[in-house]
């Protein structure tokens, strides 16, 4: 809820709800009968898929290169700020802490029996984090005969929907413990639109 401070363990679970998906866990099972699985962002940046050089694959390539979720977001906790930070909350690692994790590096949150090996849980915003665990939609998403609605139905998260997008930026974008701002965190002011203006694009323009 806009201007409303989250309990550390109520932000972690609005993150945990976004990162499964727009449908809850239960409902959701990939090939183990479990939630699914996260497959990391290598699984999407093949140069046949959306890790090429041309106008209409080249999406991984801005992530990686232009978009501040990639690196930005861990590179955060190895500041002399973050030290201190870390200091006043007597956290011993930012980087490994969940209290700051939870949103610089979001796949550490996840369990590990949903991860597939490969994942690198040292990025920072993945494309996973946004679009859903990838396990039941990555090999049929691409095909000509999908629609939006089946992607979706498959599990991949719906951002064409506003209030899709917007839910699954809030939890960290303007929802910061209470605890974490008295330490000195800054406060974070979020919107929407102004945000996905500036944001490298990394999808089709037919796609806004």
């Amino acid at each position: 809820m806009p201007g409303k401070q989250l309990t550390y363990g109520r932000l972690l679970g609005v993150l945990l709800c976004a990162l499964a998906g727009p449908h809850s866990v239960s409902a959701e099972t990939g090939s183990s009968g479990n939630a699914p699985r996260f497959l990391g962002s290598q699984s999407c940046a093949t140069s046949g898929c959306h890790g090429g050089a041309g106008e209409l694959s080249k999406q991984v390539t801005v992530w990686r290169q232009y978009d501040v979720h990639f690196q930005r977001p861990v590179a955060t906790l190895t500041t002399a700020r973050s030290e201190r930070l870390a200091q006043v909350l007597k956290i011993a690692d930012p980087t490994k802490d969940a209290r700051c994790t939870a949103c610089h590096a979001p796949l550490q949150t996840v369990p590990v029996e949903r991860l597939s090996p490969d994942v690198k849980i040292t990025v920072g915003v993945s494309c996973e984090n946004c679009h859903g665990p990838a396990e039941n939609w990555l090999l049929s998403h691409t095909r000509k005969d999908y629609t939006h609605a089946d992607r979706v139905h498959a599990g991949m998260r719906d951002l064409k929907n506003p209030y899709v997008r917007a839910n699954t930026c809030v939890a960290c974008h303007q929802n910061v413990d209470s605890e974490l701002i008295r330490a000195g965190h800054p406060e974070l002011i979020f919107e929407l639109d102004g945000q996905a203006v500036t944001q490298p694009k990394h999808w089709r323009k037919e796609l806004d």
